[in-house]
């Protein structure tokens, strides 16, 4: 049986036979699924390697959040839970020798963007934030042998 009537693990529509049942490859969502990436998140793991312990692809995944509210609650406070566990990280070790504050800072910036991501932004504008004036520069040829002066 599927997570939901009607769509399988891998996403396609669920087949049934004449009776009614739901034929096709049984779904491996267990609802214990949701406490143990929700403690994985605590441990500050990522999505990938929760896929990895539950021996699923990341789709999977995504067809079990699509088809379990319950799951995709569990999946976002998981992430939470790994920011959080990440951030302290940097916290508590940004005074000890040895701590790579850049590769922490980048490593945050890739996993967690929403909040880490670093961006420039240049603008140019002209004076109280117009546009910018431009000046055509025109470049004459005088031929002394042909000059009217």
């Amino acid at each position: 049986m599927s997570n939901t009537a009607g769509v399988r693990d891998d996403g396609k529509p669920a087949a049934y036979d004449l009776t009614g049942q739901e034929t096709g490859r049984p779904t491996s969502y267990r609802p214990e699924n949701c406490q143990k990436v929700v403690e994985w998140g605590k441990l500050g793991k990522s999505r990938a390697w929760m896929c990895s312990r539950l021996d699923i692809t990341p789709q999977t995944m995504a067809n079990w959040e699509a088809a379990n509210p319950e799951f995709l609650e569990a999946m976002r406070r998981a992430r939470m839970h790994a920011q959080a566990h990440w951030e302290d990280q940097g916290h508590d070790n940004l005074l000890t020798a040895g701590f790579n504050s850049s590769v922490w800072s980048r490593s945050m910036g890739a996993r967690f963007p929403d909040d880490w991501r670093e961006t420039s932004r240049n603008e140019h504008a002209g004076p109280g934030g117009g546009p910018i004036q431009v000046a055509k520069v025109e470049r004459v040829i005088v031929d002394p042998k042909h000059s009217d002066s």
